[in-house]
């Protein structure tokens, strides 16, 4: 039987050099199918650049549970717009504003104002994958509204039927080149929210330290 850490043993972890280009860590980090849309690409090809030995593990982000998992060393790295509890550090990368997405056509004669949008019925994301700022905002869900628990169906779901959703505007620019969409803007200064990275406060590890540190600036950058 081996014998268990010391912490003596974490604080010699800590000196060792990590040298990315010889390592074969793998890095976990939790992340909404947004989040994989929108970051994963840069940091697949940065990491293969610098790193190539090292692999990326992808987990679904669940903020009532990843808190937990980033203090435990289960996940090296979160990405969420809403703020998570506990010893963590929270870094924000950039600042998403919401916009409605609706069918073409869906909408005829003149625009409806934001209060009717808003009341209309619609696809909502769960607040577990951390886009909970929207939803606060908006009166409840009506009648016919269809929940999910992710944004990767929600171009087919609004192509085809007269919901409408409020998604961040990042997204947008690739659903309309795909998809028969219209793009309503909202307020920017109500419906924005911030992308932060969550990692733990103490990070005992010096490849987890390196990799947090790297993939923060390449989200940042995106």
């Amino acid at each position: 039987m081996g014998r268990l850490p010391t912490l003596a043993d974490s604080a010699i972890t800590r000196l060792i050099a990590f040298d990315p280009r010889s390592a074969t860590s793998t890095f976990k980090i939790a992340l909404t199918d947004l989040g994989q849309a929108v970051f994963f690409p840069a940091l697949v090809a940065g990491l293969g650049e610098i790193a190539p030995g090292c692999s990326l593990d992808v987990v679904d982000l669940n903020t009532q549970t990843v808190a937990a998992d980033l203090v435990s060393g289960a996940v090296d790295l979160a990405v969420s717009s809403t703020e998570l509890p506990g010893a963590l550090s929270s870094t924000v990368m950039r600042w998403d504003t919401y916009c409605c997405v609706s069918r073409a056509g869906r909408f005829s004669g003149a625009c409806p104002s934001l209060e009717e949008i808003t009341a209309l019925p619609r696809v909502v994301v769960r607040g577990s994958t951390g886009h909970t700022l929207i939803q606060q905002l908006l009166p409840a869900p009506p009648a016919g509204s269809v929940h999910l628990s992710g944004f990767a169906a929600i171009p087919g779901i609004v192509s085809a039927t007269d919901l409408v959703a409020f998604v961040p505007e990042a997204i947008t620019s690739e659903w309309v080149s795909r998809w028969n969409f219209e793009v309503r803007p909202l307020p920017r200064d109500v419906y924005s929210a911030s992308v932060r990275a969550h990692a733990a406060l103490d990070i005992t590890s010096a490849a987890t330290a390196w990799f947090v540190e790297w993939a923060v600036a390449t989200m940042t950058a995106v």
